[in-house]
């Protein structure tokens, strides 16, 4: 509804962000906006978890040293910082027809994944990669319960995270993944 009452009221879909002062308050902590950051300053459980999962929905549009997508929420008590990512319209699984890869990223379409996160050695990943896959069945649950996706995008959606899934149950598959993009970076090298 127009609250000027300019325009008749009209029903449409639309979606609701979080208040990112309430998105802190229930994870225990405040919004912090640091001038600089680095991926060390990370709780490095959450970091893990947040680069598998953009690498699960194909989204390359996201940076924590540029503050790109994410939010930041400190919890003192814990003595943690978590990044919280948002906006995803370029990632794969969505298929904007707008969406681009970065210029800089050695992919050439949206919907070819590629992962961005801490090198670490093989092996590393396995709890995070096991939360993800634990998880999968909850992840086609919200593709297949939303009432406003048609079933050609569900059908979509549903194609591009068993590929991912795929990947993530082939050890050498997500290794070969994660060393070919750990550590790659938008920013100008020094």
């Amino acid at each position: 509804e127009d609250t000027e009452g300019k325009d008749k009221p009209r029903e449409t879909f639309a979606f609701v962000i979080e208040d990112e002062d309430e998105l802190a308050e229930r994870m225990g902590g405040e919004i912090y906006d640091p001038k600089a950051i680095t991926t060390r300053a990370l709780h490095p459980e959450t970091y893990d978890l947040l680069a598998m999962f953009q690498f699960v929905v194909g989204n390359t549009d996201w940076f924590v040293l540029n503050k790109h997508n994410v939010k930041f929420v400190l919890n003192r008590e814990e003595k943690t910082l978590k990044a919280v990512p948002y906006d995803f319209d370029y990632a794969g699984l969505v298929k904007s027809p707008y969406a681009v890869p970065n210029e800089k990223m050695p992919i050439q379409n949206v919907i070819d994944r590629y992962f961005i996160g801490k090198c670490r050695d093989d092996g590393n990943y396995d709890s995070t990669i096991q939360h993800v896959l634990n998880h999968k069945e909850d992840m086609y649950a919200v593709v297949n319960n939303c009432e406003q996706l048609n079933n050609s995008s569900k059908d979509w959606a549903v194609k591009f995270l068993e590929r991912s899934f795929e990947i993530l149950e082939n050890p050498k598959a997500i290794n070969k993944e994660i060393e070919r993009g750990c550590d790659w970076s938008p920013l100008p090298k020094n």
